[in-house]
């Protein structure tokens, strides 16, 4: 399928592709310079739903790695973030395999294990990210990236596999002393839910965490 205009003849994927960066970087720029938020992340939602479910996804996928290696700070995280909700390729996830065992930034290290766990589900991934969740608390308690949430991305990951992994929860429940407002109510939320599953697990993951039945009451009141 090719898209011809008046000044030639264009591949439609690459057209698209290009269409597509520019609007990810324009709803980028929106989400610093502006607060109506909602449009930015509705903007988004379309966009990704459009691109993922048809052939273009692939390249996309691409296009959002190579966008991450070639940024930093928020810009990078948000891209992990957004690549992490999108259909990859093997040959794409080995590479970003392979470039993980090279990285030496311990923080881009975890954007990397955040992906690596939610898109392939290997119990290596999730461990690792699990255990560099505690040295990464910062990405944790602030949402650092430009994805729209009350909470970050790697939290709701984190609460995720707090359902079954103690680690995951223990961490939780650590992350309440510095947890406060909307975050807080978030994660009050999380671990109402969690004690659901199994009340016995919940108690005995949080005493081992030091947290006192008092201070469980209260916490669990403030949901």
């Amino acid at each position: 399928m090719r898209i011809k205009f008046s000044f030639g003849v264009y591949d439609s994927m690459g057209f698209l592709n290009i269409s597509f960066g520019f609007l990810f970087l324009i709803a980028v720029q929106i989400v610093h310079d502006r607060e109506d938020f909602i449009i930015v992340k509705l903007l988004m939602y379309f966009l990704f739903l459009f691109f993922s479910a048809g052939t273009y996804a692939d390249d996309l996928s691409d296009w959002i790695y190579d966008f991450s290696l070639d940024n930093s700070g928020s810009s990078k995280a948000s891209a992990f973030v957004v690549l992490a909700g999108l259909d990859t390729t093997e040959e794409l996830i080995k590479k970003i395999k392979k470039d993980y065992s090279t990285e030496r930034d311990p923080v881009v290290k975890y954007y990397y294990e955040y992906f690596l766990a939610k898109r392939t589900q290997e119990v290596v991934y999730i461990s690792k990210f699990i255990a560099s969740s505690r040295n990464n608390k910062n990405e944790i308690l602030s949402n650092n990236t430009d994805w729209v949430s009350i909470v970050s991305p790697f939290y709701d990951q984190l609460a995720y596999y707090a359902m079954s992994d103690d680690a995951a929860l223990r961490l939780i429940f650590e992350l309440v002393e510095d947890a406060d407002g909307a975050f807080l109510s978030v994660v009050s939320g999380d671990l109402a839910r969690i004690e659901k599953i199994n009340p016995n697990r919940f108690l005995n993951v949080a005493e081992e965490a030091g947290i006192s039945k008092m201070d469980l009451n209260i916490l669990m009141e403030s949901d």
